[in-house]
């Protein structure tokens, strides 16, 4: 069991915060911006996440996962409030090239200085999941190989811009590393599901239902028998009545 210093819980939780504040602050931008260029497109999709974020906050329970359909939703209208930001504070190029060097570069401690923060986290990452240390490592060099190419491509005009960009993306790997394991861990993440359909295949008779709550994944391990895989809700309240709704008596007995 991986355990953290009260300076390193207290370090990840300020940067947390750092991070939501930002992407909050960001996010509002973006909505601002939409309202005020009535980009409808826009605020039809920040619509739709409030009202799936409104629909999913009643539901009896949550699980990170309900928010991968949206969250490149919030994501979009974070960049474009980024985007206006910027474009606001250099409105018709007003801010000097010795400026704008300096606030590269500034940017670039800042992201090298979050790196080498994070750096400290691979090591107990390590404990969690071994096998998604290299998925980051990959990643780098993916982004390392399209930086030193675009650079070589346009004869070395965009360097330090690409410099400053590729920070940004190690950064970002860096931060998501976390995630990425915590889903990864050992490689075995829900292999309950391949084993249950395994004992399905060997034991379940000719016509057997078999209920489960995530019975969608099922489905999609096992095509030929997905018809026999139903939802655990759709059976009744009681073990009487979900027996009974697997299948008929006459056609023998329902296995669960």
């Amino acid at each position: 069991m991986v355990r953290l210093s009260p300076q390193e819980v207290d370090a990840m939780i300020s940067s947390l915060r750092l991070v939501q504040f930002a992407a909050g602050f960001t996010f509002v931008c973006g909505v601002l911006y939409a309202i005020w260029k009535r980009l409808w497109l826009v605020l039809a999709m920040v619509l739709f996440l409030f009202m799936y974020l409104m629909v999913h906050a009643v539901h009896a329970f949550t699980f990170h996962r309900f928010l991968t359909a949206v969250h490149w939703i919030a994501l979009l209208v974070s960049c474009i409030g980024i985007r206006e930001l910027w474009r606001l504070l250099d409105k018709n190029g007003r801010i000097p090239r010795p400026v704008l060097a300096v606030i590269q570069l500034a940017l670039l401690i800042a992201l090298v200085i979050w790196t080498g923060g994070l750096f400290g986290f691979l090591k107990p990452m390590n404990h969690v999941s071994a096998r998604s240390v290299p998925v980051l490592y990959v990643a780098l060099a993916a982004a390392a190989a399209v930086a030193v190419t675009w650079v070589i491509v346009r004869r070395g005009k965009p360097a330090w811009s690409t410099a400053v960009m590729l920070a940004a993306v190690a950064a970002i790997l860096f931060s998501n590393q976390l995630s990425v394991a915590l889903v990864v861990k050992n490689g075995k993440e829900d292999d309950e599901f391949r084993k249950l359909d395994e004992w399905y295949a060997q034991y379940a008779g000719p016509g057997d239902k078999l209920v489960c709550s995530m019975f969608m994944v099922l489905q999609m391990i096992d095509e030929k028998n997905a018809p026999y895989f139903l939802p655990l809700p759709a059976t009744g309240k009681g073990p009487g009545t979900c027996v009974s709704s697997l299948r008929p008596a006459t056609s023998g007995m329902s296995r669960m």
